[in-house]
């Protein structure tokens, strides 16, 4: 294709993005192409060729037939009444649990009965100093004034009468109404719009409730399509996801006894004072509440009053070896992952704890996790304090990359589990623990815990009939992910022959193959696992399963793994930790999907920020959406063409397009650094960098716990304390032979003047920045941008 074809793609590519529009049409015309495209900003639900249009049909243009599917808005029941905690008289809350006898409760030894006791003081004090409303439907938004409400109500009075009565009296009253609510309609959103701007500074959170409310799906308005039809009202909806979430545990028993099997040994002490009131101190306040009603904020501002009572009621917890049976309830709220979304499969259960529940398993983590963290093998990169996608990904790379480049294979499959969290056999985690030096105590703890957990599904403010949970570990709470990578723990010892690495249930093996005998070895590593997940009743989905050659040569070793009698599907890109990883290791895969989702974003900001009157609501928006997408895992994928880099920085340029036209006079030429200094930003490519050399320096000071990408750092040792050379690092003959050895380069090379054992991240980072925005700014003058 010319060079002007190949702009006018990209032109259309960047419209149907930035207007966040998809392309429906897949009908091809009698030449086999598609010349009519359907873009929309909606979902429909379906696209079909009619067979017998109104009149002769065009061949090269076939006619269509496009059908919507839209959500209706569904109202919450106006029975329930709720609290309006605006209007709490919190200071009369407070004195009230000052000057209550706590004593009755302390004096209780049913641990059952003193978590309800102290359930129902807090909800009875409630009650009595903050008040109550009943929720009843909205029919006009929030912002709409009185008069425009007035007058509405007056328009639909007079529209009535005039249906009623055919005269030209109620109609001219009629017209006049209606000229009167377009008008106060247009100031009050403008007034609405303003009100919101001015909140970003003043109330934060109302503008983010603003943003969410505009950019994301409301739960309410759920839509699930299943064999028996299709579910619009919330109490079908809640029944839905009920029956798909309890039919997601296992079922399988297996009993055997617990002992202790480890050198290490964690006995049962006592819980102190300080322990409570840290972990309080930790909850979110949040308004969201579990079962008991109790929200944390309450929980946070009565610690000191709180803290003595529950510091009494988890020792007696621990003692009795029992978990409050009121607080194993629990509310589910279905969150959307991915793919279509009137699927009930594609939503995860999360469940949403009682207030005092979520105070004790921070208690309970916090020692846990300090003893099984030395336990965790380095290869698990979820849920452990110091590693993450980038630590997993850049150590997957740092083994395959230098492969590749040398013209060699990687084989790689990843494996899926399924519902892996929900499937979780309690008696074998038990056993596990106690494998790992748990003491009985906590053994019979957490058998309590685990045993018999009452959730319901709440959508809309319906709640579902309530289902019990006979495996699995609660998602969402504290302790759930902890004691899932404790189950999983042990798999490495199953694989002998390959590399493995794990982000909590997401595993990938992986090894270099040079011969079929290679591809035999990592299919034996393959079935060990599968025998692995079932000596363990875990699942694994061999049709979601996927291996991946990664090569540079023309001709690869293809082989043909399988698992059990299915073979396993051959791909080229893999989505790994929600970043596409290609076969050849060139990230284009991964640049051309997060430019096209920040290009939609941008977009969806750019015209929900069009009637503001500056710069800033919009600059904020960009950073929080839009370049946080660009910059996800950037440490993984930054040894990137120039071309590509050139492609995320278009985005960038796109919005410093807008915020020039909008806000700083309309021009066809300006430069592009002095407005990104005016607006006090950086090129992404420079922010980048810096990400990088941050990435080293939490690595070198212990940040980052991965031994394995430590110990591939090449450190210069000066001959002399006089040596001139500033390199900290010797160079690699290849800088991108991985991202280790990259990020080696960028420091010798860009910033070498900043000292990377310089103990203070902030510092260092401040000091690269300083940097990185000084060679912006020194860019020559001369070079224009145009748009």
């Amino acid at each position: 294709a010319s060079s002007c074809t190949r702009q006018k793609a990209s032109c259309l590519f960047n419209f149907i993005n930035f207007n966040d529009f998809t392309q429906q049409n897949t009908f091809a015309n009698c030449s086999g192409n598609i010349l009519d495209l359907v873009l929309s900003y909606f979902h429909i639900a379906e696209v079909t060729r009619i067979s017998d249009p109104l009149v002769n049909a065009d061949a090269y243009h076939p006619p269509l037939a496009i059908s919507f599917s839209m959500s209706l808005r569904m109202i919450p029941p106006c029975c329930v009444p709720r609290y309006t905690y605006g209007r709490g008289d919190y200071f009369g809350l407070f004195k009230y649990f000052k000057k209550y006898d706590w004593s009755i409760i302390l004096q209780n030894s049913d641990v059952d009965l003193m978590a309800d006791d102290l359930r129902s003081v807090v909800n009875k004090a409630m009650d009595k100093f903050i008040p109550r409303h009943l929720q009843r439907p909205e029919k006009y938004s929030k912002w709409f004034s009185k008069d425009l409400r007035h007058y509405l109500r007056l328009k639909l009075h007079y529209h009535r009468l005039y249906k009623k009565t055919k005269l030209d009296f109620w109609y001219e009253n009629y017209s006049i109404c209606r000229e009167l609510t377009k008008k106060l309609l247009v100031n009050d959103q403008y007034m609405y719009r303003k009100q919101v701007e001015l909140s970003l500074n003043k109330r934060p959170e109302e503008f983010w409730r603003f943003v969410k409310k505009h950019t994301r799906k409301e739960s309410g308005n759920i839509t699930l399509r299943s064999g028996s039809g299709v579910h619009i009202s919330p109490k079908s909806v809640c029944e839905q996801f009920s029956h798909h979430f309890s039919s997601c545990f296992s079922s399988v028993n297996t009993s055997s006894p617990v002992t202790c099997g480890s050198d290490d040994y964690l006995p049962l002490t006592r819980i102190t004072v300080d322990e409570v009131f840290s972990a309080i101190g930790k909850l979110n306040s949040k308004l969201s509440t579990g079962c008991d009603g109790i929200p944390n904020f309450i929980v946070k501002g009565c610690s000191e009053i709180f803290v003595f009572v529950l510091e009494k009621l988890f020792n007696l917890s621990l003692q009795t070896g029992i978990f409050p049976e009121n607080w194993k309830s629990s509310i589910i709220v279905p969150i959307f992952k991915s793919g279509n979304s009137s699927d009930v499969s594609n939503y995860r259960p999360v469940s949403l704890l009682n207030a005092f529940s979520k105070v004790f398993e921070k208690v309970m983590y916090n020692r846990l996790y300090n003893y099984f963290k030395r336990k965790v093998v380095p290869i698990q990169h979820g849920f452990v304090a110091g590693r993450s996608v980038e630590t997993n990904l850049c150590t997957f790379l740092n083994y395959s990359m230098p492969i590749v480049q040398s013209r060699g294979q990687v084989d790689a499959v990843y494996l899926d589990m399924s519902k892996a969290f929900d499937k979780v056999n309690h008696a074998l985690l038990l056993k596990k623990l106690g494998n790992y030096g748990l003491g009985p105590e906590y053994i019979t703890w957490f058998r309590s815990y685990l045993h018999k957990r009452q959730n319901s599904v709440r959508v809309s403010g319906y709640l579902s009939q309530p289902f019990m949970s006979i495996s699995g570990v609660p998602q969402g709470s504290n302790l759930g992910p902890l004691l899932f990578i404790i189950f999983i723990n042990d798999l490495l010892s199953f694989v002998e022959n390959s590399q493995v690495l794990m982000f909590a249930d997401d595993v990938k093996l992986f090894r270099q193959v040079n011969t079929i005998t290679d591809c035999a070895l990592l299919q034996e590593d393959v079935d060990s696992v599968q025998r692995w997940c079932n000596l363990n009743n875990l699942v694994l989905n061999p049709r979601k399963t996927q291996v991946m050659s990664l090569s540079r040569k023309r001709s690869t070793l293809s082989y043909m793994y399988c698992m059990g009698n299915e073979t396993i599907s051959r791909t080229t890109i893999v989505k790994d930790l929600g970043v596409f990883v290609d076969d050849h290791l060139s990230f284009n895969s991964h640049i051309n999907s997060i430019v096209s989702q920040s290009l939609r974003m941008l977009g969806i900001m750019a015209r929900l920020t069009r009637p503001f009157s500056t710069h800033h609501c919009l600059l904020r928006l960009f950073s929080t959406h839009v370049r946080s997408r660009l910059e996800f895992a950037s440490v993984v994928w930054n040894s990137i063409s120039s071309t590509a880099s050139e492609k995320i920085e278009h985005i960038q340029k796109r919005f410093v397009r807008i915020v020039y036209d909008r806000y700083f006079g309309r021009k066809c030429y300006f430069q592009y650094n002095l407005i990104l200094s005016k607006l006090k930003l950086c090129a992404l490519h420079n922010r980048r960098s810096v990400r990088d050399v941050k990435f080293l320096h939490r690595l070198i000071h212990g940040s980052i716990d991965s031994p394995s990408l430590l110990a591939s750092l090449h450190f210069r040792i000066p001959v002399s304390a006089n040596s001139r050379n500033l390199r900290v690092f010797y160079p690699d003959i290849h800088i991108n032979l991985s991202p280790i050895s990259r990020i080696q380069h960028v420091l010798d090379t860009k910033f070498c003047n900043v000292d990377i054992f310089l103990q203070n991240c902030l510092l260092f980072v401040q000091g690269c920045s300083k940097i990185a925005k000084t060679v912006c700014t020194c860019i020559n003058v001369n070079h224009m941008y145009k748009f």
